[in-house]
């Protein structure tokens, strides 16, 4: 019976969404240790429509820095604490209205400076370095 139930468990774990917990009802934070499999914000976000359809837009923040965080601040949107992404780590901006397009501050917290300030589109995303950040095209985020 243990054996049935350790590839159950596994997969509980490993789950892309095992961890994702909605702070407000358009975002969702997760750790960056389940994307691993996504090469670009459009791959993340074809499988999170596929598993968690009930969003219209999907705006991911990659960061594959091995020990810069970034800050991510959301423009205009009321009630969006402080965003921390965490070196190695993804933050996801869902939401539920038609945003397919949001302006966003980003600061690398490590040299305390804003490495981007501008728009971010849907099912493109961002993926940022020490000093930049690039829409999220391709590569390992």
């Amino acid at each position: 019976m243990f054996k049935k139930l350790v590839p159950t468990i596994a997969f509980i774990f490993l789950s892309p969404f095992c961890q994702a917990a909605a702070t407000t009802p358009q975002q969702v934070s997760t750790p960056s240790s389940n994307f691993t499999n996504f090469k670009s914000a459009k791959a993340f976000c074809k499988y999170a429509k596929q598993h968690k359809g009930t969003f219209v837009s999907c705006i991911p923040i990659s960061n594959p820095n091995k020990t810069a965080d970034l800050e991510v601040k959301i423009d205009g949107k009321k009630a969006t604490p402080d965003i921390i992404v965490s070196h190695q780590g993804m933050f996801v901006y869902y939401t539920f209205d038609k945003d397919t397009v949001i302006n966003v501050t980003v600061t690398n917290l490590e040299t305390n400076k804003a490495i981007y300030d501008g728009a971010i589109e849907d099912k493109l995303g961002l993926q940022c370095g020490y000093d930049k950040c690039a829409p999220w095209v391709k590569g390992k985020g």
